[in-house]
């Protein structure tokens, strides 16, 4: 956004930047913004150079009125069209036939990229010029039908990676982290069964923790503790559960947190 953002400012254009979960769209606004204007002032009308959706909504409005035009369509875990939209089908094929439809520029973003990478190479006939790295990025503003690849290589080199098995074990270590380092863990699980088991056993053993659902997120504690999240980037309890509901996307900057446990396996 550093260096798309100024140009289509210069241009008087406007980005259109899709999110998969409502959680981020209040987040996202802030987090582009001090990410992309930390040399410019923030005003009014760079505020209305971005547009902020999510792609249920973009799908509901394309259903309900027609849009106006963006320069720029930036679609954040662009890998959500095909892994983590099966509860709303028609509504993302709406949103994904628009996009695709676009002759402006699209930028995908994700981190696990190929999958919807090769689909839509393969479904729009998109020829790839070429693949760039972070040293050697450059604009290219065009209606070209071609797709250039930038790759950044993950650095792990941070995180100490351990393998736990038992629910059980992840109770223990939440424990331990808060009476012994009065530190927070965050658990992400792929089931509200599993999620419910730790919670239960947590609470048992006075630890404060709070579990995250799409179907939860609206009563009174879950929607505080998404609010903090989305205004502050952290979160209150000693442990926070999350299904998908907070997995893709969403900025915890918490330097309480010092553990995170991820209770399914993916091969993404």
């Amino acid at each position: 956004m550093r260096t798309v953002l100024p140009y289509i400012q210069k241009m008087g254009g406007q980005i259109l930047y899709l999110v998969s979960h409502t959680i981020l769209e209040s987040q996202l606004r802030e987090e582009i913004l001090d990410a992309a204007l930390s040399d410019y002032s923030r005003s009014d009308e760079t505020l209305d150079s971005i547009t902020v959706w999510t792609y249920h909504r973009l799908a509901k409005l394309c259903v309900h009125q027609l849009l106006p035009h963006f320069d720029v369509i930036v679609c954040d875990e662009a890998h959500f069209f095909l892994t983590d939209s099966t509860y709303a089908i028609d509504e993302v094929a709406l949103s994904y036939d628009w996009i695709t439809q676009q002759k402006s520029p699209k930028i995908l973003l994700s981190a696990t990229i190929d999958s919807i990478f090769h689909y839509m190479k393969d479904h729009l006939e998109l020829s790839v010029d070429r693949v760039i790295h972070p040293n050697s990025m450059q604009i290219n503003i065009s209606g070209s039908k071609s797709a250039i690849r930038y790759h950044a290589e993950p650095d792990y080199s941070s995180l100490c990676v351990k393998y736990v098995t038992k629910n059980a074990e992840i109770v223990t270590l939440c424990e331990k982290n808060k009476k012994e380092k009065k530190k927070k863990s965050l658990i992400f699980v792929s089931s509200k069964e599993t999620g419910e088991k730790i919670l239960q056993k947590l609470q048992a053993k006075k630890v404060r923790a709070i579990f995250l659902t799409a179907d939860n997120k609206e009563l009174e504690e879950q929607a505080k503790t998404i609010r903090t999240i989305s205004e502050k980037s952290r979160f209150d309890s000693d442990v926070l559960i999350a299904t998908a509901v907070l997995d893709v996307g969403v900025s915890i900057k918490d330097p309480n947190v010092n553990q995170i446990f991820i209770r399914s396996y993916n091969s993404e």
